[in-house]
């Protein structure tokens, strides 16, 4: 086995430059001459560098480093005075010479209607037009890339300020853009302006959600031998979208006059921490889906599949807004972290984004809306998914990550 020292210093002025040190303990065959010689890398906190006659890269994010060598490993350390890490050369990660198993397309939060620009309830400007140009733009993309196995829409295809008379014509509009997206199926999940719009059965139909006896948006599809991606309805039990006597209704309504005080059950005013997510923008899973759930996970681990988990509300407080979380999903991660074989949960909703690793190594990464894109700008992007880690392209005000699995 040969392996590599890394030491990263630091300076107690947190404006100071990083220091990066690479020292190769052994020679290799594999790699250049000169990355047997000591490097200084100088590195600001406010991003990274890259070493392309040594094929690195060096990204630098809050209180974490993580270096990536091409061709060699990957490895994180904590910013400290002094830290060593020592690297398996055996590893491979991030070679510019593999090629993704698979690769698809994402966006989230189109909300599309024909009406004027406005701003959210906090201000943030929304462009509803503007976002089906955006949207074509990223289906051209994707066409002009070639080589997406299929690409998934996060939720929230038409705003819910839509005017009611032109609803289906909005739909239509979106969906005739995602149809000419030439690389394999679109998928779609359930998002609370859908729900704004249309009943859940015309939403199923018209989204292509699998059919079921009980209206149930939640479903599963393996793209690739080994990976199982699992859409989730986080609008299972909620206040919008059935009927008024439904038990799901009913329960979603009790939940809310028991967690929010406020006659606007909309308004997170006086909540306090994660509690902030019990609004009525925002639902659950169901038992049944729970249920369901955790056999999917274990039906994944016995044939041995990766997970990806896909969800409109982001699934942990780390990586979105708590006004902006599912109501249960401490309960959904308890299950999650059962198994080994989640890798990933990706959402929307949280219009700004976010991403966090949570305490099982799960990635949680939630997506930049489409709707807060100002003219001439866009989010839209591609995950290239290779053995070892998802690595996401994001274009424009889309953020791009590289998510290693544990």
């Amino acid at each position: 086995m040969q392996s590599h020292f890394l030491c990263f210093c630091s300076s107690l002025d947190s404006n100071a430059p990083l220091e990066l040190f690479l020292l190769q303990s052994q020679a290799s065959a594999n790699l250049s001459s000169s990355v047997g010689e000591l490097t200084n890398l100088q590195l600001s906190r406010s991003g990274g560098a890259k070493v392309s006659e040594l094929g690195f890269q060096v990204a630098f994010k809050e209180h974490r480093i993580v270096a990536l060598m091409a061709g060699v490993a990957q490895v994180g350390a904590e910013v400290t005075d002094v830290v060593a890490d020592i690297i398996d050369t055996n590893v491979v990660v991030n070679d510019k010479s593999q090629k993704p198993l698979f690769s698809f397309a994402v966006i989230t939060d189109v909300q599309y209607a024909d009406i004027d620009d406005s701003q959210s309830f906090l201000g943030v400007p929304r462009f509803y037009r503007h976002s089906l140009v955006s949207l074509h733009r990223a289906v051209d993309a994707w066409n002009r890339r070639g080589g997406l196995a299929f690409a998934i829409h996060f939720g929230d295809i038409v705003d819910g300020n839509c005017p009611k008379d032109k609803t289906r014509i909005a739909f239509n509009s979106v969906l005739s853009e995602f149809k000419a997206f030439r690389g394999g199926p679109v998928y779609h999940m359930i998002g609370n302006h859908c729900l704004y719009n249309l009943p859940r059965p015309e939403l199923n139909q018209l989204l292509g959600i699998p059919p079921s006896t009980n209206s149930d948006s939640y479903y599963s599809f393996t793209p690739y031998p080994g990976f199982l991606f699992v859409v989730l309805d986080g609008y299972d039990v909620s206040a919008l979208g059935w009927p008024v006597d439904h038990p799901h209704t009913k329960a979603a309504l009790h939940l809310l006059e028991t967690k929010n005080p406020n006659s606007d059950k909309n308004s997170p005013d006086g909540l306090s921490g994660t509690e902030r997510r019990f609004v009525m923008f925002n639902g659950g899973l169901g038992e049944q889906q729970l249920k369901w759930l955790e056999k999917v996970l274990e039906e994944a681990t016995t044939f041995e599949q990766k997970v990806i988990i896909c969800c409109h509300l982001p699934l942990h407080p780390g990586a979105a807004y708590p006004s902006t979380l599912l109501w249960n999903f401490e309960e959904v991660l308890q299950i999650l972290h059962k198994f080994d074989c989640v890798l990933a949960c990706i959402g929307g909703h949280a219009h700004e984004g976010g991403h966090v690793v949570d305490s099982h190594g799960v990635h949680h990464h939630v997506l930049e809306a489409v709707l807060e894109c100002p003219p001439g700008t866009d989010a839209y992007g591609h995950v290239d998914v290779f053995p070892t880690h998802l690595s996401l392209h994001g274009t424009d005000r889309m953020a791009s990550s590289e998510m290693y699995f544990k």
